[in-house]
């Protein structure tokens, strides 16, 4: 496992943030209203609030005011590349990424940054859980753990779990509250942004641990996860499109043998795959292979995508 230096904390008179809290929105101003007020720093935390509007149809002028840098994209471009984007514009050490329909509970942003700075093999921490039926708390955070033979286990924590404050390590977890050391975020390349909704979390999670990098949930580092509820129709679409993303970070990882091994070790999941069609499949898995080992954060790497999403687009 690499050695990684230790965070060392701004100098207090220094306006170079420790944390850098990054948030794609797309069309959610009244979440992102709620999100903005949940990111209250405690005293002597310094932290820049960063915003990037996915092109959304709903000015964000009113809330300028809590917000350090408001970036805009000309066109929907999907959380991954705003977030890739935003991440080339912080100063902090530390990125958070938030999901606009967020709401961080109290604490969360200094335990972060006390938990960082405590240990230096750890390169990613966060979690977040739903929201219960008053809407203010979380029941449970999930931690997901991939093994080498691709079966996934995704395992539900809740308060008692975590004892005195321990932290759990775990494979991989969703980017609704993902906080990544900067200079580790920057070696494996950021996000995929190729995939425009999902997969993206889990993939980068997988990448920091083939890496040697440690990743972790804590009690104290959760977040109010306000997803939208899915009609039953809209939940075995979902399921379906879970599973052929799954099958997609399988191949990328690890090639033709990473999706044989998933195939083999999630037969539940194959009636959700739908049938093969062999033309998309291999030209799918060819886009997939370039993705391999690829910095995203390069300019070209950035550019490339622009294009691909301009065609998209078309």
């Amino acid at each position: 496992m690499p050695a990684h230096a230790p965070i060392d904390p701004p100098d207090p008179l220094s306006n170079v943030p420790l944390i850098s809290v990054i948030i794609p929105v797309y069309n959610r101003r009244s979440d992102l209203k709620r999100c903005l007020n949940s990111i209250v720093a405690d005293a002597g935390l310094v932290v820049e609030v960063i915003v990037i509007d996915d092109n959304s149809a709903e000015p964000l002028d009113e809330l300028r005011p809590q917000i350090d840098l408001l970036l805009r994209n000309e066109a929907n471009l999907g959380p991954s590349y705003s977030r890739n984007l935003a991440a080339k514009h912080a100063r902090g050490n530390i990125l958070l990424f938030l999901d606009s329909d967020v709401e961080l509970l109290p604490d969360t942003l200094a335990a972060i940054a006390r938990i960082l700075a405590a240990d230096p093999t750890l390169a990613c921490v966060g979690g977040s859980g739903p929201a219960d039926d008053t809407g203010h708390d979380v029941a449970y955070v999930k931690t997901k753990f991939y093994d080498r033979s691709g079966r996934n286990r995704s395992v539900t924590r809740t308060r008692g779990d975590f004892g005195d404050g321990r932290l759990i390590e775990c494979d991989h977890f969703e980017s609704a509250c993902m906080a990544i050391r900067r200079h580790v975020f920057e070696q494996i390349g950021g996000f995929d942004p190729y995939w425009f909704y999902m997969g993206e979390d889990r993939e980068i999670c997988l990448r920091l641990r083939r890496a040697g990098h440690r990743v972790a949930v804590s009690w104290t580092t959760r977040a109010i996860h306000h997803e939208s509820d899915l009609g039953t129709k809209q939940q075995a679409a979902f399921r379906r499109f879970l599973a052929r993303r799954f099958l997609e970070v399988a191949f990328k990882l690890d090639g033709w043998l990473g999706a044989i091994r998933w195939l083999a070790n999630n037969r539940d999941q194959w009636r959700r795959l739908g049938p093969v069609q062999p033309v998309r499949a291999i030209a799918r898995a060819r886009a997939l292979r370039r993705r391999r080992n690829r910095d995203f954060l390069l300019a070209p790497s950035m550019n490339e995508y622009l294009v691909h999403a301009d065609a998209q687009h078309r």
